[in-house]
């Protein structure tokens, strides 16, 4: 096509046939700017296919990343659903002042030591941020998800820290000093019924019941966002 308009122009300028010239002219300028409008579809569309593949990309990371997180903090919640039936079992015991029932709230008392603990670093929102991902995902329902789970991570781990501190400087009071755990002797056992030990065992209860509810507002918002990726 180019060849034939070059041959046009060399015959019109030497008959001086300006008209024609003109003309090819405007179609040789036109001939230039569809090729060009042509490489910035097609270089747009490879950009914009490189764009989507690696949006893709991130959304199976995602994907993978928080179905990990589903399968671990699933076990944690079965966990935490099974200390908290300890402690109100305990709970019971002491409340009712049942010493018949002495031995059986020795055995309880080291396993009332064992807790919950899911820890994730809460920072996922903000990885992608940081790496430039989040401007590629177009899913509004992915990212806002996303950002609500890295404020759980965070109010989560608070929890975690907090019960291990509630555990470790208020759970051993006056217990290490009177219940023997390898043979189950007691010295005290009125210490066991008395008002100081059930509102111990009444906080460790409250945390794990927050703890819980934490951990299914979590687990909602995860179906939330796997729905979203696998849809």
């Amino acid at each position: 096509m180019i060849k034939f308009f070059r041959s046009f122009r060399k015959q019109s300028i030497e008959r001086g046939k300006l008209r024609q010239y003109l003309l090819y002219a405007l179609g040789e300028t036109i001939i230039v700017v569809i090729g060009i409008l042509i490489a910035l579809s097609i270089n747009n569309w490879n950009n914009n296919r490189i764009q989507r593949q690696t949006e893709q990309g991130v959304y199976e990371k995602l994907l993978r990343q928080i179905e990990e997180d589903r399968e671990q903090l699933s076990a944690t919640l079965r966990y935490n659903q099974a200390q908290h039936e300890l402690l109100e079992r305990a709970k019971t015991i002491v409340s009712r002042g049942d010493r018949q029932q002495l031995d059986t709230l020795v055995r309880l008392l080291p396993q009332l030591y064992n807790f919950s603990d899911f820890h994730r670093s809460g920072n996922i929102y903000q990885n992608l941020v940081n790496s430039g991902d989040y401007k590629l995902l177009r899913n509004a329902a992915v990212t806002d998800n996303i950002q609500r789970l890295e404020e759980l991570y965070i109010y989560i781990n608070r929890l975690e820290a907090n019960h291990f501190k509630v555990i470790y400087e208020y759970g051993n009071t006056g217990l290490v000093e009177n219940v023997n755990f390898s043979t189950g002797a007691v010295k005290d056992p009125d210490a066991l019924y008395s008002f100081r030990f059930e509102n111990l065992l009444f906080a460790f209860l409250n945390i794990t019941e927050e703890k819980a509810a934490a951990y299914r507002r979590a687990l909602e918002v995860m179906e939330g966002v796997v729905g979203e990726l696998e849809g």
